[in-house]
């Protein structure tokens, strides 16, 4: 009664952990990337503003 391991059953195991770790990452760049957004456009609508100002002034 000898104990036998399957090894070919954890290569696909780790292949779908990392497909499955890749899939998470890019859902947070996404939804990091939305809630940066609003920050950015207020930035820029903030300089466009501040150098429309100036450029008013001269």
């Amino acid at each position: 009664m000898n104990a036998t391991t399957n090894q070919t059953q954890i290569g696909p195991i780790e292949t779908e952990r990392q497909i499955n770790s890749a899939a998470e990452g890019y859902r947070i760049a996404q939804s990091t990337l939305l809630s940066e957004l609003p920050g950015a456009v207020f930035a820029i609508l903030t300089l466009a503003y501040v150098a429309s100002s100036l450029v008013a002034l001269v």
